[in-house]
């Protein structure tokens, strides 16, 4: 059975993730991931893709906890089991070398803070975000060189997934360009990295949510549900819907925002190029089928095929 080898948050759409040993899963995704975006003054989302120097913005949760001493594997991860819904976050610019220290600029993101509703834009997405106040939007103004404003999406929206991919299921997700999990296998990675000739290519470049090791390269897209182990019946916990097709972020250091040599998008073209996506796909896109689930890193899931 395919183990849970990474988990990662990405709290702002576009900016460092987090990798974690404990999160929770709800229907609209890991715990905090992408739930707040940067917007420019129309409201329009925006990515590395437009602003590369959005990979310096380092983003902490300072209510998370580290796992609990003895957990096996968890390499002293935060755990962000028991955070409030709606955590404060912690912001910090990191230099040209992608480093951010204490002594790295930063600013505190609170609730209290919160300065109404504003009409925001992803994609063909329309609806509302919360402005998260003025201090987080200089902040972030000064450091990418742009009026911008920080938003958290709001409890009470929901935001459909596409239902030419998932079906029946009610699929919905906060700021994520779609769907609100991805799965990707280790392996997959590491062979892209062979047939590109590289030792290594760094997994926060495809910002996957859930990584998974003992699984052969490509095996996640044949897998149509990943489900916990229980004894008698496993548990239904993601549904893998639709395969990811690639933008130009995988091109960028991950750290710095910088545009790397290697070109694993370009690679990846040659020889995973999915019509129906209409790209070059790799890992799935997944939807949550249980809402009180806690994953957690060296857990394993039972995967089911669609062959």
């Amino acid at each position: 059975m395919p183990l849970i080898e990474q988990l990662f948050v990405h709290p702002i759409k576009s900016c460092r993730p987090i990798e974690v040993a404990r999160v929770p899963l709800g229907p609209q995704g890991l715990a905090h991931d992408r739930q707040w975006m940067v917007v420019d003054a129309r409201g329009r989302f925006l990515t590395q893709r437009e602003l590369p120097a959005m990979a310096r913005l380092v983003v902490d949760l300072p209510q998370a906890v580290p796992a609990a001493p003895g957990d096996a594997g968890l390499d002293d991860l935060p755990s962000l089991e028991g955070l409030p819904a709606i955590a404060d976050l912690r912001l910090r610019w990191a230099d040209a070398q992608g480093r951010a220290g204490a002594d790295a600029p930063q600013c505190r993101v609170q609730p209290g803070h919160d300065q109404g509703r504003l009409p925001i834009q992803v994609w063909n997405y329309e609806g509302q975000g919360i402005d998260c106040g003025d201090e987080a939007a200089a902040f972030l103004s000064r450091w990418l060189d742009r009026p911008v404003r920080l938003v958290r999406f709001p409890e009470d929206q929901q935001r459909s997934c596409n239902p030419r991919w998932t079906g029946t299921l009610q699929g919905s997700t906060r700021f994520s360009d779609g769907y609100p999990v991805l799965v990707l296998g280790s392996d997959s990675v590491r062979d892209l990295a062979a047939r590109m000739g590289q030792p290594h290519l760094a997994m926060e470049r495809f910002r996957p949510n859930v990584v998974l090791a003992d699984l052969p390269a490509y095996e996640e897209d044949h897998i149509v549900t990943l489900c916990l182990p229980r004894q008698g019946q496993a548990q239904p916990l993601l549904q893998l819907v639709k395969p990811c097709p690639r933008c130009s972020m995988p091109d960028l250091d991950p750290h710095t925002g910088e545009a790397l040599g290697q070109q694993p998008t370009a690679q990846l073209a040659r020889y995973r190029y999915h019509t129906a996506a209409e790209g070059a796909v790799l890992g799935m896109n997944a939807l949550p089928l249980t809402h009180d689930a806690v994953l957690h890193k060296g857990q394993r899931l039972e995967p089911i095929y669609g062959f």
